[in-house]
């Protein structure tokens, strides 16, 4: 399902939507695959995938210590990319976006990166650390592979 038919569907029986975030890989993948998909099966709307980083400095404590944690078990970006296709070939059906630190489609290389993550599955990309303005020319690349870009902003981010 895209993440367009997710929320017109939400509006049409009016309700809100049930996003929930892991950490990909905390404690460890097979934990993290059956959280996904319990999640699912008890009413989340949308999956919000992260990878974890090194450096979540837009996370809280309990984000930076489960990416610590997953990264201390070996969890890197092509094992989280996996996860997402072994969800899709296990029968989960809801809407992913993929969430992690800018740095790692930088080095992987943002297109390369970007096809990954469309073809295991997802639906959308939020890079927490990407500014608003420098998120404008990638936004074109994006909608381009076929993903929806999610971005954040505060009640001070002017229009």
């Amino acid at each position: 399902m895209s993440l367009k038919s997710k929320f017109e569907d939400l509006k049409r029986r009016r309700e809100g939507a049930h996003m929930a975030h892991v950490y990909y890989g905390d404690p460890n993948e097979e934990f993290s695959l059956k959280l996904i998909k319990t999640l699912a099966e008890n009413g989340a709307d949308i999956i919000e995938f992260g990878i974890p980083f090194s450096d979540p400095i837009a996370d809280g404590a309990v984000f930076q210590e489960a990416c610590q944690r997953a990264l201390s078990g070996g969890i890197t970006p092509a094992k989280c990319i996996d996860g997402i296709k072994r969800l899709r070939a296990e029968g989960l059906e809801i809407p992913i976006v993929v969430t992690t630190y800018f740095n790692i489609p930088y080095v992987m290389g943002f297109e390369k990166f970007l096809n990954m993550v469309r073809n295991a599955g997802a639906q959308g990309v939020l890079f927490p650390d990407l500014p608003l303005e420098e998120a404008k020319p990638l936004k074109d690349l994006i909608a381009k592979v076929g993903l929806n870009l999610i971005l954040q902003v505060a009640p001070t981010t002017s229009p």
